[in-house]
């Protein structure tokens, strides 16, 4: 069961059956990420005799604009800010130290940098790299992000101005599992 906005595709099922009966195993990919997926749940709904349960999966939708300045940008020498922000659709989970821990470490991996390192502010996860790294970093340049030099928004890191709209990542998934027996 997943919500309707979430577009993408099942592998097949694998049937795996023993003593304790039968269980299906079955991935889903989700093809394209949008902005609007942010509020999105994935469930799996399972039963055993009486009992009957569900787990549900959160998406956590974030966009990443990569903020340089004119200097760095000419002498091609400095940092980079770069800002992992919750989408307005998405819920910034205030309360929940596991979900922020589990992005942080997303975002280290992804970028090389010590999750301690990762600024966590409201609704946003920030952190500093120099400029030679960003650039040559397929995973945060898969992104598609949105740039900006000196607060204006450029068509690529350190380009002519634009109006890059960026391209949406799911971050991370918060599950919560909830049991009911009849």
């Amino acid at each position: 069961k997943k919500d309707e906005k979430i577009k993408g595709h099942s592998d097949k099922p694998i049937v795996h059956t023993n003593e304790d009966g039968v269980f299906v195993e079955e991935h889903f990919k989700i093809d394209s990420v949008t902005e609007d997926m942010g509020t999105s749940t994935v469930a799996c709904v399972y039963e055993k005799g009486a009992y009957r349960g569900w787990v549900e999966a959160e998406l956590h939708v974030h966009t990443l604009t990569i903020e340089a300045t004119k200097e760095v940008c000419e002498t091609h020498v400095g940092d980079i800010r770069l800002v992992f922000k919750e989408t307005n659709g998405s819920r910034f989970t205030t309360g929940s130290a596991l979900v922020h821990r589990r992005i942080q470490v997303k975002i280290s991996e992804m970028t090389n940098v010590r999750s301690e390192d990762i600024t966590v502010d409201k609704t946003e996860y920030s952190l500093s790299l120099p400029i030679a790294r960003v650039k040559n970093n397929d995973k945060i340049l898969a992104m598609k992000p949105k740039y900006t030099m000196d607060g204006n928004v450029t068509d690529s890191l350190c380009g002519s101005a634009g109006t890059n709209s960026g391209t949406f990542i799911v971050i991370s998934i918060m599950i919560a599992v909830v049991a009911v027996t009849n």
